[in-house]
Parts: structure tokens; sequence; C-alpha cells
């Protein structure tokens, strides 16, 4: 910035930060369709990821962790999604329970992404019962 005042022309150098604050808090909700399922019928769990930012664009990885009792050949693992501002992706995988055993399940989907606190992890888990 320049100026003058009674001495003469005076120049002076100004900073700013800026923080940006309206970075993406994304979301994750995990359901199932069924709550028991018996050996080699299929489940299928629904992955809603949200990002409510009316400007941000966010980057995620997503992954869910089958328990050992249920199988897929879906995708269970996504890297570097672009989600645009103010929308919900959907993910689905279904799997089947391969064990005679009668017991509780849970599906774990973890969802990391960076905003301005640093990297952010969530998780979003649902059981089923095998009987």
């Amino acid at each position: 910035m320049t100026y003058e005042n009674n001495t003469g022309i005076v120049s002076k150098d100004a900073n700013a930060s800026v923080l940006i604050t309206n970075m993406p808090e994304l979301t994750i909700i995990k359901t199932a369709d069924k709550d028991v399922i018996k050996n080699g019928e299929n489940v299928t769990f629904t992955i809603n990821i949200t990002n409510p930012s009316l400007t941000c664009e966010a980057i995620y990885n997503l992954t869910d962790t089958l328990p050992a009792e249920l199988t897929t050949s879906d995708t269970t693992s996504w890297t570097n999604v672009s989600i645009a501002p103010n929308t919900t992706q959907t993910y689905t995988i279904t799997s089947a329970a391969n064990t005679t055993d009668c017991l509780n399940v849970t599906n774990i989907a973890n969802l990391t992404y960076e905003n301005n606190t640093g990297i952010v992890n969530k998780d979003a888990n649902v059981s089923v019962l095998i009987t």
C-alpha cells in the first residue's frame, strides 16, 4: 500500500490470512435390507455418502469391510472419489451368508476425506443375524 503523509510518500506491505471454513463435512449412513438371514441367503448393504456443502466439492476414499461370514463379488473399496456440493452418492453391496453358525455379524464401512481440520475418518456399521 502506498500513501502520502506529511513526511512524503510512504510504502507499507500488508499481509492477510484467510481460513476457508466451508470445507465439506461429509456424512456416511449404512443400512441393510434384512436384519436376519440364513446360510446361503443374500443381504444387500446400502451406503450413502452425502456432501451437504453448498459450494465445496470433496474427494474421499470408502472401504466396506465384510466380516468373514459374508462373501461378495461386488466392489468394496473406492479411492479418490469426487462428490459435488449438495449431493449424495449411493453404493450397494450384495453378500451371501457362508456359515452354518448362528451369530450376529457386523459390517463396517469407513469413509476417509480431508477438510480444513485435517484427515477425517468416519465409520458406519450395521449388524445382521445369521441363523
